[in-house]
């Protein structure tokens, strides 16, 4: 008998094998009633497997966009001509809200390259699955935005829109093209946290002795959680080989 899984999975992934990444991995759609995520795996000699990476990725993306804690810090000691600078970031997803994605994210499409394979999943707003019945009616009112060629304006002046934040990440090249969209993606929520709340601290103190030296020391934390925080665009600079994000955090006071 056919699992519920292997069903979603036979009735929803189309294979289109090329080199082309898929214009709604660029520009996710933006569904009113649903929270939309998409996923890369790599593409392994099974297609299965390839989808199911893919998928896993994309559950974490929706659990991030719906609830997400993002917890950084920035120390940074100087003296004269030396810096010296640390920080760290950490997202922690809520553990609840990854198992009912898990139960009730639902792929629609799917695309597989040479290397990659992509999947996109949506998920009612209220976390409850979404009716098959419902999948080709969404599809249908999905649009799609023409890929840009050019580098996006948004890139060193993100968008103003009154009650919105946003939040643009950059990620380096890494062996796994995942990783290097992650990162970026993890890029834009830090921007938009910071601008929610961040905490300064400082201290400056003299040396006196043979000769006088000044020591400052400067630390910046932040700890904000962000619900519904979503990817509007996609753009990799091919020629530096950058992989820009822009994110948008809507609903503020």
């Amino acid at each position: 008998m056919m699992n519920g899984f292997a069903y979603r999975w036979l009735i929803f992934i189309s294979i289109c094998v090329g080199q082309d990444t898929p214009t709604w991995f660029m520009y996710p759609p933006q569904l009113d009633h649903y929270y939309v995520g998409v996923g890369i795996g790599l593409h392994f000699q099974e297609d299965m497997d390839s989808f199911a990476s893919a998928q896993a990725n994309a559950t974490a993306e929706l659990s991030r966009q719906i609830h997400v804690k993002i917890m950084g810090g920035l120390a940074e000691v100087s003296s004269g001509a030396k810096a010296f600078a640390r920080q760290y970031t950490r997202e922690v997803i809520d553990s609840t809200v990854f198992h009912k994605v898990v139960a009730h994210a639902m792929p629609i499409d799917s695309f597989l390259t040479h290397n990659n394979a992509y999947v996109l999943m949506i998920i009612n707003k209220d976390l409850s699955s979404v009716s098959i019945d419902n999948i080709d009616q969404i599809k249908s009112t999905i649009e799609y935005a023409p890929k840009m060629k050019r580098r996006p304006l948004w890139i060193k002046r993100p968008p103003k829109r009154r009650g919105f934040v946003y939040g643009v990440g950059f990620g380096s090249t890494h062996r796994r093209l995942v990783d290097s969209w992650e990162n970026s993606a993890k890029q834009a929520r830090i921007e938009i946290a910071k601008q929610m709340d961040t905490s300064v601290g400082a201290l400056l103190k003299n040396a006196t002795g043979d000769y006088s030296e000044g020591i400052r020391w400067i630390e910046e934390t932040t700890n904000v959680v962000l619900n519904g925080a979503t990817i509007k665009e996609r753009w990799h600079d091919e020629e530096q080989n950058i992989f820009y994000t822009l994110m948008e955090y809507g609903n503020i006071k």
